[in-house]
């Protein structure tokens, strides 16, 4: 469906003439922006949802009282649930840091 959203966009709407480089650039850029913005909204809305059945304190009890080594891991398992961009992974476990952990 993208691919002939794309074409159609490409080469009917925007006339461009297929098999040179600039038509391909766009007919690429055309075709993955909304396949990146509904990864972007569906893993912010996952992150979102995952906020708000568990609460920042727990995971912080859960890293914190921990050796470093063994904190570290948990928190990079936690990381692994949203691969995609720190965008996501970040805001999530930001609160739960510890102190300790903290750069600066």
């Amino acid at each position: 469906m993208l691919t002939l959203f794309a074409d159609w966009f490409t080469y009917t709407l925007l006339r461009l003439p297929k098999g040179h480089l600039i038509t391909e650039a766009i007919h690429f850029f055309v075709y993955d922006i909304p396949k990146i913005y509904l990864l972007l909204v569906v893993i912010v809305f996952v992150v979102a949802m995952l906020r708000t059945w568990i609460p920042a304190e727990k995971i912080k009890r859960l890293l914190v009282h921990r050796h470093q080594f063994v904190g570290n891991i948990l928190a990079a398992s936690l990381g692994i649930l949203t691969p995609f961009c720190t965008c996501s992974a970040i805001p999530m476990l930001l609160d739960s840091w510890s102190p300790a952990y903290r750069l600066g």
